[in-house]
């Protein structure tokens, strides 16, 4: 089964994210499992408890975006990441490396 780790899913565009794959269509055909990462564990369990996720320590990620260390333990169990977190140019390097 993939992973599919939506970086800043508690921001605007990463809920837009994961509502679209949270719903789409082949998660009951051929299931991924979606990860949703963000600084705040408070904020990311209502968006998953709000989409019908688990909040499981496999699906709820707290990442730290300036701490590259903490980036990559994020991203290292992931098949796929989507980098929403932003300002884009200022906390997306890490993940982008």
């Amino acid at each position: 089964m993939s992973v599919i780790l939506i970086l800043g899913a508690t921001d605007f565009a990463g809920g837009l994210i994961a509502r679209y794959l949270a719903n789409h269509p082949q998660r009951t055909s051929s299931p991924f499992t979606l990860a949703l990462g963000g600084r705040s564990r408070e904020k990311l369990n209502k968006i998953a408890t709000s989409l019908g996720l688990n909040t499981d320590a496999d699906s709820i990620v707290v990442v730290d975006p300036s701490d590259y260390a903490s980036v990559e333990g994020a991203v290292v169990r992931a098949k796929v990441v989507i980098n929403a977190i932003h300002p884009y140019w200022k906390s997306g390097e890490h993940v982008v490396r």
